[in-house]
């Protein structure tokens, strides 16, 4: 048998340090008993006395429990039973999400069990509607028989242990292993959820299944016209638009406070509803903003992390602006919980940028982020936190000063190439740009998008490509010519430079036109096929 003799000196010094509450006692009391047990080469008792030191009765599942659980899978690891350290892993993991792994003080083989425990046993949904209560062997108890039983709480539900039977009312005896709960009841929505059986140990499970209402195809009457009352129409104006753009937001948080997508308000020049509406936080990563109304909304809605897989959500869309509907979806799943994104069943029909994702009962569960995605509650509660906190500081700003701290105001720009039916590509180059600025088309053309440096490929049939850059300044139009006559001419040999004195606009006019000129001049209109400007706008 492998000894690590550092580990357990380390395991001692480390608990004799510890303060000791009376809980925190007897478990240290039990891993100092593990510890010489295991030293003395007694594997069976250690096994027996770790276990016991693990029950979550005995206090807080703090460093202590975890050198246990360390401690509990080297020994078993040692005596080859992988599997059981598996399944002691996976329960550690869902017990404590964040339990920290020492690949310092014990076995490879304990770091990776550990490690793949994390990845197998990642916290869902339904975790949170499922609570276990424990009956754990003592330290001298030699059994090894697993139970899983169901709460008086919970004793109107069925529950399936997939692969084993229904669970009775004395509870099913199953061997030590992880197993899939199916959960039903009379007008609830069903729930899956896996759990570990642990050797010795009883394990009796509550439920708290949510109600059938969820998955409505239609949101009550009542819930919509509150939820119609607390959506607010925000008008977002940015550079060289014609006209502003309409974006949702919802009333949530405090009474001034409204909660929309970071995207609605990308780039803007100037955010209204009803007056100037300032930012309180935003968060780009996580494609979130707090606004602040000039004047309190009407109704205002609470927030929920309590939604399932399968449940039924409803997003917002905002006909010209000003008449609300709703569109409903499903979710598919929560990536990445308790953070993360919601996975929908598709992107919602018609919803406005920043709508709102309700329940059945009208509370946000989420801000819609394009797509089959939203934000989760769970992710919004701190930026509304620090969103409060500088609507009482007085930090809130414009939507322009936030364009500025971002790098994201608009600018726009006007390409014009010396050949026919040349085809020119755009292709953001700062780190503070995004994907979708990228964009296409036949010159002339005019684009608008955030500012910073672009990289123009210019390319027509018979002539070689080029390619150059371009910079978009906020707030202003700027031109560029691209000339790929003068690559065609020249296939070989030494640069001919240009001739001076001839502005470079000149090459608009000669392949357009009068048009072309006058759409250079402004910025965009023009019409033809040779002299107009095609204007490529990119998603806010």
């Amino acid at each position: 048998m492998k000894r690590i003799l550092l580990v357990g000196a380390l395991l001692v010094s480390a608990i004799a340090l510890l303060p000791m509450s009376v809980d925190a006692q007897d478990r240290i009391a039990l891993l100092r008993q593990a510890q010489t047990a295991y030293d003395d080469f007694d594997p069976p008792r250690a096994l027996r006395i770790a276990r016991a030191a693990l029950d979550p009765a005995l206090g807080p599942l703090d460093s202590t429990w975890v050198r246990g659980v360390h401690l509990l899978a080297q020994i078993l690891i040692e005596e080859q039973q992988a599997d059981a350290a598996k399944t002691w892993a996976r329960w550690a993991m869902r017990a404590r999400p964040d339990l920290p792994i020492d690949s310092v003080n014990f076995l490879a083989g304990v770091v990776t069990t550990l490690r793949a425990a994390r990845t197998e046993a990642p916290r869902t949904v339904a975790d949170d509607k499922t609570t276990p209560t424990y009956t754990w062997p003592g330290a001298n108890a030699t059994t090894a028989e697993s139970r899983i039983r169901v709460a008086s709480s919970s004793s109107q539900l069925n529950v399936l242990v997939r692969g084993v039977g229904l669970v009775g009312p004395e509870g099913l005896v199953v061997p030590p292993g992880t197993y899939e709960l199916e959960v039903s009841g009379t007008g609830l929505l069903p729930l899956r959820v896996t759990r570990e059986a642990l050797p010795g140990v009883a394990t009796s499970f509550a439920f708290n299944l949510t109600p059938a209402a969820a998955a409505a195809m239609t949101l009550a009457a009542d819930v919509r016209a509150r939820v119609f009352a607390a959506t607010v129409p925000l008008s977002i104006a940015r550079f060289g638009a014609p006209q502003a753009a309409c974006a949702a937001g919802v009333a949530s948080g405090g009474e001034r406070l409204v909660l929309t997508s970071y995207q609605a308000i990308r780039g803007a020049d100037a955010v209204t509803a009803n007056g100037e509406v300032k930012v309180a936080a935003w968060d780009v990563a996580s494609n979130l903003a707090v606004l602040v109304l000039p004047a309190a909304a009407a109704t205002t809605l609470a927030s929920t992390a309590d939604i399932l897989d399968g449940q039924a959500l409803w997003a917002v869309s905002l006909a010209e602006c000003r008449t609300p509907a709703e569109s409903r979806v499903v979710l598919q799943g929560w990536e990445g919980r308790p953070l993360g994104a919601l996975a929908l069943s598709e992107a919602p029909a018609n919803a406005a940028i920043g709508s709102p994702l309700v329940d059945y009962r009208g509370n946000v569960a989420g801000t819609w982020s394009g797509g089959n995605r939203a934000a989760p509650a769970s992710v919004i509660a701190p930026l509304l936190a620090r969103a409060r906190e500088n609507v009482v500081a007085q930090r809130t700003l414009t939507a322009q000063q936030v364009a500025v701290q971002e790098n994201h105001r608009y600018g726009s720009v006007v390409i014009a190439v010396d050949v026919p039916n040349a085809t020119v590509k755009l292709t953001p180059l700062e780190a503070w740009q995004w994907t979708e600025l990228t964009a296409q088309g036949v010159a002339p053309f005019s684009f608008r998008g955030a500012a910073g440096r672009y990289r123009v490929d210019a390319s027509a049939p018979g002539v070689a490509a080029r390619t150059q850059e371009v910079v978009v300044r906020a707030g202003e139009t700027t031109r560029s010519a691209i000339s790929l006559r003068a690559v065609a001419a020249v296939p070989a040999g030494p640069a001919v430079r240009e001739k001076k004195g001839i502005p470079k606009w000149v090459w608009a006019v000669g392949i357009g036109g009068v048009a072309a000129a006058a759409a250079l001049g402004g910025g965009g209109g023009g019409g033809g096929s040779s002299g107009g400007v095609i204007e490529v706008v990119v998603t806010p």
